[in-house]
């Protein structure tokens, strides 16, 4: 079993530069807030239920599954373990995007 991957990175570079850019997005936080949005809608939609006494609005639960769904994307991401997305390189640039 491999250990779940924890970070997005994407690196830039440019031939002139002396040094590229380096981002990397943590997908552990990324995950766990979509996660809490998803709870927050379900949570939402029950109080909401119990105020009103009438049938659920549709519009919380499709705001439950809209973000439910990324979280789900991320989570499959991190669990390939490390992944190189994309390797792009030109004459002056090199592109990369790995999830390590």
């Amino acid at each position: 079993m491999r250990p779940p991957s924890s970070f997005l990175v994407v690196r830039v570079r440019l031939s002139d530069w002396r040094r590229g850019l380096f981002f990397a997005l943590p997908l552990f936080v990324l995950e766990d807030a979509l996660e809490s949005l998803a709870i927050l809608a379900r949570g939402v939609l029950w109080v909401g239920r119990r105020l009103d006494g009438a049938a659920p609005n549709r519009t919380w639960g499709l705001l439950e599954k809209f973000v439910h769904v990324p979280a789900a994307a991320v989570s499959a991401l991190r669990s390939c373990g490390r992944l190189t997305l994309a390797d792009v390189r030109d004459d002056e640039t090199h592109v990369s995007v790995r999830i390590v």
